[in-house]
């Protein structure tokens, strides 16, 4: 199993019939997020910039993305831009 897919591979993680809340606000999935060794991105849709934790991410290293007119579905409500913010993050990566 390739790094990171632990998450989306445990059914208790991810819900088909709902959002599962649980694992981000008290599971630890933030600190599992921040610790990964990797550049790392948070993408939002502008109606969610309110977002408690914004500002500790930013301040751990994470670049935000905020997605223009869209909300928790960026990839419905603005795919286009949502595929443009995802391309300029790998841009600016540098290999090792």
């Amino acid at each position: 199993m390739p790094p990171g897919s632990e998450l989306s591979a445990d059914r208790v993680n991810v819900r088909v019939d709902g959002v599962n809340l649980t694992l981000s606000d008290h599971g630890g999935l933030t600190a599992t997020f921040l610790a990964r060794p990797c550049p790392r991105m948070f993408m939002y849709g502008e109606q969610n910039s309110s977002l408690s934790y914004l500002a500790k991410l930013s301040a751990s290293g994470v670049t935000l993305a905020e997605i223009p007119y869209s909300a928790h579905w960026p990839m419905y409500s603005n795919p286009v831009a949502m595929w443009e913010r995802i391309a300029r993050f790998h841009s600016h990566e540098t290999p090792d």
